[in-house]
């Protein structure tokens, strides 16, 4: 055999061998079960709520999104979601979640902008204050749907909303960019 080959093959066995030792020594000699692997002491327990969610897919689907509100919702912390997904039919759901894909999920810039204000708020201590605000809020429907209902009367015209308001909606969404409502936030949190 000429050296260069015999070289090559030498390189190649010892290769394998290092391979084979190397993946889970234990393996050999505890009859063929890695045992830290197989009690799974060492690994993350997975919350069985979060098991066997597809979320593979840039869009969400009513089915997914059931499964995504009962992960997050699995210590309790998301309760009225969780009981307003589990009251609601697929029919009912499936606007909500085609608005979600549409608004968040098909609009990276937007996520990206309330990704860096949850961490804008929590990095100023602020994002529990501004939560328990905003469940304040929510925490009265009665006054919610009749703010809904003088939005409607006032700004809907058969079936449109009134063009002014929308105009005058974009300019005020337009100055409530990070720079401008952070002061606001230290202000009124």
């Amino acid at each position: 055999m000429k050296k260069p080959l015999f070289g090559l093959v030498l390189l190649s066995w010892l290769f394998c061998c290092l391979s084979l030792i190397s993946c889970a020594p234990s393996s050999w000699w505890n009859g063929g079960a890695a045992l830290k692997i197989q009690d799974g002491s060492n690994y993350r327990r997975i919350n069985p709520d979060c098991s066997g969610i597809n979320l593979s897919h840039a869009e969400l689907d009513v089915p997914t999104s059931r499964q995504l509100v009962d992960c997050l919702n699995s210590n309790g912390a998301l309760g009225a979601v969780a009981e307003l997904t589990t009251s609601l039919s697929d029919a009912e759901l499936s606007p909500l979640v085609q608005s979600i894909n549409r608004l968040l999920l098909k609009n990276p810039s937007r996520l990206f902008q309330i990704e860096r204000t949850f961490s804008d708020l929590r990095t100023h201590q602020k994002l529990e204050k501004g939560i328990d605000a905003v469940a304040g809020i929510l925490a009265h429907p009665d006054a919610i749907q009749t703010s809904l209902l003088n939005f409607e009367k006032s700004f809907v015209h058969a079936g449109k909303v009134d063009q002014k308001f929308l105009v005058s909606l974009q300019a005020v969404a337009t100055l409530l960019a990070p720079e401008t409502v952070s002061p606001l936030l230290d202000f009124s949190v």
